[in-house]
């Protein structure tokens, strides 16, 4: 049986051993035969990956029969439906990513005069919509260069898509990292409201959880961490009977709760300007969990400026006083 120890390091030496001469050649076949093996996992189907990466399916037959006669080890179980990892597969799949995403910044470097450089984050909405766009500002007024894509995920779908090599940074509430491949760096902290609409009898008033539990709460899907913990509580405070409803979208919980539908638990940054505009109105709650901000990278990548670029602009968007844009 072959040492998965020495399997991964035979496959880490496929790069590291290479002259600069190889350089060229390990960049087509090997990162070729790596990006053809992550989208089979990704897609679990010979025909799909074919599709993906618009080769022929008999092309993408050949790579991973190519990779695992070259690495000397059966990567993939066929199975009636879907193709899976072997042991060997699981293990070389984080390898993979990190060797292409190692490939794709030697190629950056490689070429100077490609001064734009992309840089993917996942983000709950709430921070999508309320925190990012200074951050998008400062880097388009200061780092042209850098151009920031952004998705809004919740908690889950954000590690998942670190995890997946489809996110370069994620911010999420914090929670616990269980993904031994994933790090996080507290960055600031977001004080949540209940929230309700101006006319509602509670406004105003400090109300337990007890109290609160006999409301309709409209709580962010499940995912979202801080609305979780919030759903829990309530719960308990319930024995069980809390009248929870989940949205995907914060203005829908916006509008909902302005139109006296129910209550909610949002970030404050995210109901501020409707509370001063005097279509919400707030509920003071004792113990009001306060979720602190992590700033995710999968652990051993080798980030590049760009990269750095953007993580420094999202602690500076948590600052006390963050600097302003302009300048």
């Amino acid at each position: 049986m072959i040492n998965l120890h020495h399997f991964a390091h035979r496959v880490q030496r496929m790069f590291l051993d290479a002259s600069i001469e190889d350089f060229d050649r390990l960049s087509y076949m090997d990162t070729r035969l790596l990006r053809t093996f992550v989208s089979l996992h990704d897609t679990g189907s010979f025909t799909a990956t074919a599709q993906d990466l618009a080769f022929a399916q008999s092309t993408v037959s050949a790579h991973i029969q190519s990779l695992e006669q070259r690495l000397g080890v059966r990567l993939f179980d066929r199975l009636p439906t879907r193709v899976v990892l072997t042991a060997h597969g699981r293990r070389l799949l984080p390898l993979a990513r990190q060797m292409l995403d190692l490939a794709a910044e030697a190629e950056r470097i490689a070429d100077p005069a490609d001064g734009h450089c992309a840089v993917r984050l996942v983000a709950p909405g709430t921070l999508c919509g309320h925190r990012l766009p200074q951050v998008a500002m400062f880097l388009r007024q200061h780092h042209p260069q850098v151009q920031l894509s952004v998705a809004a995920a919740g908690t889950t779908a954000a590690l998942d898509a670190l995890g997946n090599g489809s996110a370069d940074l994620a911010l999420v509430f914090e929670c616990e990292l269980t993904n031994a491949g994933i790090g996080g760096e507290r960055i600031g902290t977001e004080r949540l409201a209940v929230i309700c609409a101006p006319d509602h009898p509670l406004v105003g008033r400090r109300v337990s959880w007890q109290r609160l539990a006999e409301h309709e709460f409209l709580l962010l899907e499940e995912g979202c961490s801080y609305g979780d913990v919030v759903a829990r509580r309530l719960g308990m405070a319930a024995s069980g009977r809390a009248k929870v409803s989940r949205f995907g979208s914060v203005d829908a919980i916006r509008a909902c709760v302005a139109a006296d539908l129910g209550l909610s638990v949002l970030p404050r940054v995210a109901v501020e300007e409707s509370i001063r505009a005097g279509k919400l109105a707030t509920i003071d709650t004792p113990g009001l969990p306060a979720p602190r901000v992590l700033l995710v990278t999968r652990a051993g990548r080798c980030d590049g400026p760009a990269t750095a670029t953007v993580s420094e602009a999202l602690r500076a968007a948590f600052l006390p006083n963050p600097p302003s844009p302009v300048g």
